[in-house]
């Protein structure tokens, strides 16, 4: 099973008026749809977006970071950015979490 949760600073958001959280919200979730990930919980400043179970899920979130990652009004704005990874059946909510937003963040400051 793989999760992507992501929350977006909407106080900054609203505050700075460049694009609504609204539509930030709307992108993500139709991006992620055109790829077969569901969104599987809403609030109103996240989201999380799970796997179907298909061969192909892994490499739709890797779409998905790869254009997330360049993308400046998310980079801006994302104050939660994780990837969690489950592949034991057994124990399906025990999860491998990896911080993306740290993990780009640092890369942008290396210039990479």
């Amino acid at each position: 099973m793989i999760r992507m949760k992501i929350e977006m600073n909407t106080s900054k958001i609203d505050r700075e008026k460049q694009i609504h959280s609204d539509d930030i919200f709307r992108i993500l979730d139709v991006g992620f749809s055109k790829l077969g990930l569901r969104c599987m919980e809403t609030g109103p400043n996240s989201r999380v977006y799970c796997d179907n179970g298909h061969a192909n899920d892994y490499g739709s979130f890797g779409i998905m970071v790869n254009a997330l990652k360049k993308t400046a009004w998310f980079m801006e704005n994302v104050s939660v950015w994780t990837l969690c990874e489950s592949d034991d059946p057994n124990t399906p909510e025990d999860f491998i979490e990896e911080d993306l937003l740290i993990r780009y963040k640092q890369k942008q400051l290396l210039g990479k």
